[in-house]
């Protein structure tokens, strides 16, 4: 005789009750959602925090570049405006900080139109050379042959009335 297996009603309970409730489900689905709900809520702050970190990087890049160029220039050229038209004049660089060659007349970053901006570049930067230093302490002081106030002024093309003025100090290192 074959044995016959029969279901009892325990056992059929026991079975159809092992899984998860329609509540527990939607009650889950429900935190899931609301955490979801939060990180996304994230994106836009965190968005604009990359914008701005991404801006400052790149700024600082072009400074470099600029601070670098009056250093490997001679000290006694910076001084003859003459000599450090080359230095001091308008360049344009891309959204990476990579220059973008283009003439224009002798102008300053904090005077320029967004018309005077080329195609492909986002960032303007001039540098102007001063041989009065202006010291809190004790007014103004005539440089010697010894220092030199560089003022770097670097404008984006978004806000071009809002030009950003990093100022220098370059010694004389004997060059």
């Amino acid at each position: 005789m074959i044995p016959r297996y029969r279901l009892n009603a325990p056992t059929a309970l026991r079975f159809w009750t092992s899984g998860f409730t329609l509540v527990e489900v939607a009650v889950s689905l429900g935190i899931f959602a609301f955490a979801i709900l939060a990180l996304v809520g994230l994106l836009p702050s965190g968005m604009a925090a990359f914008k701005k970190s991404k801006i400052v990087s790149v700024q600082a890049n072009i400074l470099s570049q600029r601070l670098n160029e009056v250093n490997q220039t001679p000290f006694s050229s910076l001084i003859d405006s003459k000599l450090a038209h080359a230095i001091t004049s308008l360049r344009f660089y891309n959204e990476e900080g990579l220059g973008v060659d283009f003439l224009i007349e002798s102008k300053s970053a904090d005077t320029l139109k967004p018309s005077d901006f080329p195609a492909s570049a986002v960032y303007a930067s001039s540098i102007s050379i001063q041989e009065d230093l202006n010291f809190p302490a004790s007014g103004t002081a005539v440089a010697s042959d010894s220092v030199l106030k560089a003022v770097v002024m670097i404008t984006d093309i978004s806000s071009p009335g809002s030009a950003i003025k990093f100022p220098a100090l370059i010694s004389n290192l004997g060059k």
